[in-house]
C-alpha cells in the first residue's frame, strides 16, 4: 500500500459561504497531513477569519456548519500563514457515483485567504 504526498485542494473562495476544497477521488482513502491558510492582504492588511469543516456523513450535499465545524472564527494575521499537522482520513469506498466524506473552508473576510490541504490517497480496502 503506497501512498503519495501531494496537494489535495487548494481553494481562494470569495464572500459566499463554505466550498467543499477536498472529496476524495473514487475508490481512493483520503489522508489530509496538513492544512495552510495563508492570508493574502499583504503585511499591512487586516486579520482575516476562516473556518474549515469535515462533514464525514457521504452525502451528495454536505454539511458545513457549526456542527462539523474544525476551526470556527479562527484568525489569520495581516500576512501570516496559518499551518498545522493533522490527521483526518476520509473514504470514498462506493464507486465513482457513491458519496463521500467532505472537507470545506470558508473565508469570512472576502478573497482574503488561500487554502492548501496536504496529503495523500489509496485505494480503498
Amino acid at each position: 500500500m503506497a501512498f503519495n504526498q501531494q496537494i489535495l485542494g487548494q481553494s481562494f473562495p470569495g464572500p459566499t459561504g463554505p466550498v467543499t476544497i477536498y472529496t476524495p477521488t473514487a475508490g481512493k482513502e483520503g489522508l489530509i497531513r496538513f492544512v495552510t491558510v495563508a492570508n493574502v492582504l499583504g503585511a499591512t492588511g487586516p486579520s482575516s477569519l476562516f473556518r474549515m469543516f469535515l462533514d464525514p456523513n457521504k452525502s451528495s450535499n454536505p454539511t458545513f456548519d457549526p456542527s462539523t465545524a474544525l476551526y470556527f472564527d479562527q484568525a489569520v494575521g495581516s500576512g501570516k500563514t496559518f499551518n498545522r499537522r493533522v490527521t483526518w482520513g476520509i473514504n470514498r469506498r462506493t464507486g465513482p457515483t457513491g458519496p463521500a466524506g467532505s472537507l470545506g473552508v470558508q473565508s469570512i473576510t472576502a478573497s482574503s485567504l488561500t487554502f492548501t490541504i496536504f496529503g495523500r490517497e489509496d485505494d480503498a480496502t
